[in-house]
């Protein structure tokens, strides 16, 4: 399946830049993200907003368009120790469950685990998602483990991942192995036709997982592909999507999202 995802907008009001001005430093933060839907006004309305204390995320909030209304779909809040490193998330939180996610660093800052409990309602069992990383030299990740446990089901599932990033140091494939009932299964996943601009997701400081490991990239990557395989056998035709940037501003930065400099 191919998807074509146009990117096509006005200037915003606030735009990010790096590095200097004269002799003023300047400090960008990204407020707005997503590829944006419009209300009935034409207005541009963005599925995932940040809120700053400073120069920290406290606070995600997600929306989903419907009718051409944005609806909240879910907050998550993000609490720091004394370092500034973000240790808790807590949500979305829903009638049927609620989530936390705690997160441990090495003596070098290095996020090294990341633990996510989901807690079921009426039943009260949990859902355990015990994540381990691993860094290359650059301090990238590029390998980690997810371990699984399903109170409510019995079962525990080990899923292995490896990271691998390009010449120009922009992520390049992601590889998640899974063994069940003795067969093993695969999702290989590809981004290629990257831009030579900077990186809208450079800027997130908070592990999100569907962040992790783009962020690390220089530029925006244009083309994903994802196939899946099954005891050594390719399953399906896959999934491939694309993205054009129609529009950057002035300091390189696609308008995926809106930016505010300081």
């Amino acid at each position: 399946m191919s998807v074509l995802l146009l990117i096509s907008c006005s200037e915003p009001d606030e735009v990010t830049t790096e590095g200097t001005t004269g002799s003023k430093e300047i400090q960008c933060y990204l407020l707005k993200y997503g590829f944006p839907g419009f209300d009935k006004d034409n207005n541009i309305l963005y599925p995932t907003e940040f809120e700053y204390k400073g120069n920290r995320i406290v606070k995600r909030l997600q929306y989903i368009m419907f009718a051409g209304n944005r609806i909240l779909s879910g907050t998550e809040e993000i609490h720091y120790n004394e370092q500034a490193l973000p240790v808790k998330i807590t949500g979305p939180n829903t009638s049927y469950e609620e989530v936390v996610q705690e997160i441990f660093y090495d003596s070098g800052n290095r996020m090294i685990r990341k633990e996510k409990t989901v807690s079921l309602s009426p039943s009260g069992a949990k859902i355990i998602y015990d994540t381990r990383y691993n860094y290359d030299s650059m301090n990238r990740i590029n390998s980690y483990i997810q371990t699984v446990n399903n109170h409510l089901t019995g079962e525990t599932r080990v899923f292995n991942y490896t990271v691998s990033y390009d010449q120009n140091g922009n992520l390049a494939e992601t590889k998640r192995e899974v063994t069940i009932n003795q067969v093993q299964s695969q999702e290989i996943t590809t981004y290629s036709n990257y831009d030579s601009q900077k990186n809208a997701l450079s800027a997130i400081n908070v592990p999100f997982d569907e962040f992790l490991l783009t962020r690390y990239s220089k530029n925006n990557y244009g083309k994903i592909i994802s196939i899946n395989y099954y005891d050594g056998k390719l399953t399906g035709s896959g999934s491939t999507s694309t993205i054009t940037y129609n529009q950057y501003n002035e300091h390189g930065y696609p308008l995926i999202g809106e930016y505010r400099c300081e």
